[in-house]
């Protein structure tokens, strides 16, 4: 195939990786490289940043260290933002992202990209329990009921 469009959170062997002719692709929920590895949203509200975005990028042997095609547009995370709501938010973004690409998809043809600067970023993995009540006490929830109405809305409408 040209492309692979990957949506794991395991790591992909060299030989799959080289498989597709243009790249295997990713769409990380995450600032790159300040927030590889899992569950980046966790870690943006424990940070106290004002806002998040998604990352297109190749994907390479190492934990999230790809070139970068693009960054998603900025989703704002306000006082009141639950973790859920910002993985939301950052999830939707993904359908700004693909128009910038769907031209290299057709043409079957490497996007460009940049190489992620170096750096010494550590690789965040799912919250401990003293994060999350860290991130508790600074007003933000981890679930809300209007995210779980949303939740359910999707799953009787789709």
């Amino acid at each position: 195939p040209a492309w692979i469009i990957s949506s794991t959170s395991t790591l992909l062997t060299r030989e799959f990786i080289e498989v597709p002719h243009c790249g295997v692709l990713n769409v990380h929920e995450g600032k790159l490289p300040e927030y590889k590895g899992s569950a980046c949203y966790f870690w943006m509200i424990y940070n106290g940043e004002a806002a998040g975005n998604v990352t297109f990028q190749y994907v390479s042997v190492a934990l999230d260290e790809g070139d970068v095609i693009l960054e998603g547009p900025p989703v704002p995370i306000e006082k009141d933002t639950s973790v859920f709501d910002l993985w939301k938010g950052l999830l939707l973004s993904h359908g700004s992202v693909w128009p910038h690409f769907l031209p290299y998809l057709e043409q079957g043809s490497p996007a460009p990209a940049a190489r992620q600067r170096r750096n010494d970023f550590v690789a965040y993995s799912y919250p401990t329990r003293t994060v999350v009540r860290k991130i508790k006490a600074g007003g933000h929830r981890i679930m809300r009921f209007k995210d779980l109405l949303w939740i359910l809305k999707m799953g009787f409408r789709g």
